[in-house]
């Protein structure tokens, strides 16, 4: 868990773009990090509202989203078992390479990851600020 740990603190410039984790929830606006479907315009860049999330869980109690519904308006898909235009996101695997250091001053090594993950991004966000004067 500690190296997990470490490796989901790692900043996206080293992970291709990859964030470590994603507190996503039902009613979340999102972005598509990835083309899923260029002939129904899911493509990188799309927003669509969360529906739905299913989690599995592993042996350390962590749980992670194995299919995220997402309603995309104006997509015109249709998906048994789902609203219209809601699709069904799976997660996307990745591969990245870092270095780390020995703690007895040695050469460094290099690591190479391959993970999973959901290829959403939190679409809205914004600074609120008052000022006076």
């Amino acid at each position: 868990p500690a190296v997990q740990d470490a490796l989901w603190s790692l900043p996206i410039n080293r992970t291709n773009d990859a964030l470590g984790f994603l507190p996503m929830f039902e009613g979340m606006w999102v972005m598509l990090t990835e083309n899923l479907a260029i002939s129904k315009s899911l493509v990188n860049g799309a927003i669509g509202m969360v529906t739905g999330i299913q989690y599995k869980f592993d042996c350390n109690g962590c749980h992670y989203p194995t299919a995220v519904m997402v309603n995309m308006p104006g997509c015109d898909h249709a998906q048994a078992h789902l609203p219209p235009n809601t699709i069904c996101v799976q997660p996307c695997a990745r591969a990245y390479s870092f270095e780390s250091k020995c703690s007895d001053g040695g050469k460094n090594v290099s690591h190479s990851i391959s993970r999973k993950f959901q290829p959403l991004l939190p679409a809205y966000a914004y600074t609120d600020y008052k000022s006076q004067g």
